[in-house]
């Protein structure tokens, strides 16, 4: 079994800028990574045994054209039935605006593909609040499985399972508060029958930094349609929300501060 790097972050990047969105030289993905990390960036040498792992993932039966763009005609390889694909288009479609916007990303994946179409059999809610509420909680599983065959962890769903299973973004939108969430979510955490959810790091990877490259006009539209699934150091809204509601929980927390 490979050991884990030394910096699991930078290794998640590349293997995004790998398979998504078809970096193939050491030297194409270090330069990357230099602009990210700037003199904590990994060497090229070590990209270059990063490379050969993602290689192997690429190239291995279970694996194989997951982490890549989502093509339609490619359903059947990724063990998706063809009704899917309605959906999947749909959500594709939605990204691509975005990334028209974004200058490449975020691109769905034929991996997040097939979590969205599990997410949209498990809890169609997600998807009927929107397209990119249906993509992050995807994108959340995702990072998960990947860090299982990029980093070599042990697979823990445990916490989006629980959070999927009790659905606490279901309530009364009339209240965007904590009193009016599903209260049997939050007893089950604080009690410790379920895990309580927790970040996914590597998911949405090049969202703030291709976010920082607009213009202050553009910022509160970008954020309001690529609203990432894990808040940040500035957002307030409960983990547990929807990104959608993220952001309408944050946009009231902010006019209540002005006054308006």
């Amino acid at each position: 079994m490979p050991r884990t790097p030394d910096d699991p972050d930078q290794m998640l990047y590349a293997h995004d800028l790998y398979s998504r969105l078809g970096f193939r030289s050491a030297a194409g993905i270090t330069r990357k990574l230099d602009l990210r990390y700037g003199e904590n960036a990994k060497s090229e040498r070590s990209v270059s045994r990063w490379i050969k792992r993602f290689r192997e993932i690429a190239d291995s039966f279970e694996t194989r054209g997951l982490d890549e763009p989502f093509a339609w005609h490619r359903m059947e390889e990724y063990g998706l039935p063809w009704e899917a694909g309605p959906l999947l288009l749909r959500v594709s479609e939605h990204l691509r605006h975005v990334a028209d916007l974004l200058e490449g990303f975020p691109i769905l994946t034929g991996r997040e593909a097939r979590w969205c179409w599990r997410i949209h059999q498990a809890a169609p809610s997600i998807e009927a609040a929107g397209n990119q509420d249906l993509v992050e909680v995807a994108r959340a599983f995702a990072q998960r499985q990947i860090r299982t065959e990029v980093l070599s962890e042990v697979p823990d769903f445990r916490d989006l399972e629980a959070w999927l299973a009790y659905r606490p973004w279901q309530f009364d939108d009339k209240s965007m508060t904590q009193e009016g969430a599903d209260t049997r979510y939050l007893a089950a955490v604080k009690s410790g029958f379920v895990p309580e959810l927790r970040p996914t790091a590597g998911a949405g990877s090049d969202l703030e930094t291709s976010i920082a490259a607009f213009q202050a006009k553009d910022l509160e539209q970008l954020h309001a349609k690529v609203s990432s699934f894990w808040p940040s150091s500035e957002q307030r809204a409960p983990l547990w929300l929807l990104p959608s509601q993220q952001a309408r929980y944050n946009e009231e927390l902010s006019k209540e501060k002005s006054g308006g």
